[in-house]
């Protein structure tokens, strides 16, 4: 059974999206969305939100912090919105407890944790705070992401607010990084404007080119890492619904596009035949399937293709035509229900792109130009790859093929497609 949150269209319900990223707070916001959606749609009031205790390791393998609430004792999912963590540092080498820190009662439960080499902690909230705390054990300073690091445009466009909370940091990348004699923390949402802090100082910082150019290198570096590893990787996290393994790699592929890092093309290459998916959709759409046929508006996305693909157009390097989604064949008994046999195109789809007219069915535009890269219940939308390139947009009436359309430029170099993803 399909379940998961609403996508935007009438009747749309999507199953769980692969995490936001390896971090504990991102992997919750889906998970959250999805609860948010379904519960708006049986009652109005606020969806449970569930904090998990949680670790974290420094890279040098030093240091462990660590947050437990009382909450927490029967297991992370059995009382939602969790309280009065305890947090410990320790020193591992040494073997000693460093400090201890209660939550303050004015301040949100633990979210996720992050340590650098030196045993300096950021702690974030579930009221989207960052807490700056010393080796020491003392507090530094707070740092209100929403209200005074988000300017006001940031939180009207990209910042969606649920019953789960506002909801933002889809393929964010969290980290430590030096630059010069600053210790920073950095938090680069997907739109691109990076929050950056001084840890000891517990508060933002203007962003020079040393600042730049340390960041840059540190995501660059992140980027062609994770994806090395993930193709090491690949057998594991492709045959798993959701594992550790894949979160960093998904956002290693997508940060590659949009960082522009041409030494990544190769290893985006090696990854665009990925059968990973980690969505799919049943939706509403005028379009009513024939008894064995395809239904436009029920697919399955194949969402390390999508993502690769999506990198390496901007990379400027057209990704080969593998099919970045997968359809359901309909049938009144469900229990028929099947995978569509999705054949491999042997002709340039881009060439066939003027073959797809009004009426035909979606087997028809299968058979033609292959799966689209990016779905809506009511249209299917294909980047088509030519030296003026375009999008592609088919919509759906009752009985087939409604609408045509050609977009120029194509979707990609817009962020309609990030949200997409992100969201």
């Amino acid at each position: 059974m399909k379940t998961g949150s609403n996508n935007g269209t009438q009747g749309a319900r999507r199953k769980v999206r692969v995490p936001f990223g390896s971090e504990t707070m991102m992997r919750l916001q889906p998970i959250l969305l999805t609860l948010s959606i379904a519960l708006c749609a049986l009652a109005a009031h606020a969806t449970d939100v569930f904090y998990s205790d949680t670790h974290a390791l420094s890279e040098n393998a030093r240091y462990k912090v660590e947050a437990k609430s009382p909450d927490n004792k029967r297991g992370n999912w059995e009382k939602p919105f969790a309280r009065d963590f305890a947090y410990t540092l320790t020193d591992l080498q040494a073997k000693k407890t460093l400090w201890k820190r209660n939550q303050g009662e004015q301040e949100g439960s633990c979210r996720a944790l992050y340590v650098d080499n030196d045993g300096w902690v950021v702690i974030a909230t579930g009221w989207d705070d960052l807490i700056f705390v010393a080796p020491t054990g003392e507090d530094t300073g707070t740092l209100d992401i929403l209200k005074d690091a988000f300017t006001a445009d940031e939180r009207e466009q990209y910042v969606h607010n649920t019953t789960a909370g506002p909801m933002w940091a889809g393929y964010s990348t969290w980290y430590f990084v030096r630059a010069g004699q600053q210790r920073l923390f950095v938090i680069r949402p997907w739109w691109g404007r990076r929050i950056i802090s001084d840890v000891e100082k517990g508060a933002q910082v203007p962003v020079d080119d040393i600042v730049e150019a340390a960041c840059h290198s540190h995501e660059k570096a992140f980027v062609l890492r994770e994806l090395a590893n993930g193709i090491t990787t690949r057998k594991k996290w492709e045959t798993e619904d959701c594992c550790d393994e894949v979160w960093p790699v998904l956002k290693a592929a997508y940060l590659a596009g949009r960082l522009g890092i041409e030494e990544a093309v190769p290893l985006l290459q090696k990854l665009q035949d990925s059968t990973y998916s980690g969505s799919s959709v049943t939706g509403w759409s005028a379009y009513k399937p024939q008894e064995g046929g395809v239904d436009p508006s029920d697919w399955q996305e194949m969402t390390m293709r999508r993502i690769v693909h999506l990198s390496l157009r901007r990379l400027g390097r057209p990704p080969d035509q593998y099919a970045c989604t997968t359809f359901d064949v309909h049938f009144e008994d469900y229990r028929n229900e099947h995978t569509f046999n999705l054949t491999p195109l042997s002709h340039s789809r881009v060439d066939h792109a003027s073959d797809v007219k009004k009426g035909m069915r979606p087997e028809g535009v299968l058979s033609v130009i292959g799966a689209p890269d990016f779905n809506d219940s009511d249209a299917w939308h294909y980047d088509m790859d030519t030296d003026s390139p375009f999008t592609l947009t088919i919509k759906w009436g009752k009985t087939g093929v409604a609408d045509i359309q050609r977009t120029r430029p194509p979707v990609w170099k817009t962020n309609s497609w990030d949200q997409e993803i992100v969201y």
